[in-house]
């Protein structure tokens, strides 16, 4: 949503991205969020860290490129497996 926010004001031209975004991916997000909180799939300090993560991967692939992108994609997925297993071995 930023990113088409930002690109909105910038160019003084609508994005119609930033309508998906507000409409479909903040509400799908936040439910998903919600029900990984509520049935232990993430705890809160890793889904925070996640959303940093998130921006700053994005941001890598804006600025750095995709060998970056693929890198720090990875990691995220090797993090979720993780925390998966940590959950799982807690319970």
């Amino acid at each position: 949503m930023i990113f088409h926010t930002g690109g909105t004001i910038v160019f003084q031209d609508f994005s119609p991205g930033l309508i998906t975004a507000i409409l479909l991916y903040i509400p799908v997000n936040i439910i998903i969020a919600q029900k990984a909180l509520q049935e232990g799939w993430i705890s809160k300090r890793s889904l925070t860290a996640f959303f940093f993560l998130g921006g700053f991967i994005f941001w890598s692939f804006v600025k750095l490129g995709l060998l970056l992108m693929v890198t720090m994609l990875l990691t995220s997925y090797l993090w979720i497996a993780y925390e998966t297993f940590r959950l799982k071995r807690a319970t």
